[in-house]
């Protein structure tokens, strides 16, 4: 039996801004959850290091 991979573009909204988040890919075995929280964790550690430096490129501050 051949493994199959999934390869899903993903991209979120909030209010007027949506962003691309980029591409989760599931494997045999794998979660879907586990996964896409991965995907989460790492978005929130972008935001808050721009948060950091001072903002996004959206021109606020």
């Amino acid at each position: 039996m051949t493994a199959v991979w999934l390869h899903m573009p993903v991209t979120l909204t909030v209010g007027d801004h949506t962003g691309n988040l980029g591409t989760l890919t599931i494997g045999p075995g794998d979660s879907v959850g586990p996964r896409l929280a991965g995907m989460l964790r790492d978005v929130a550690a972008a935001c808050e290091a721009t948060t950091a430096e001072g903002g996004g490129n959206d021109g606020t501050p």
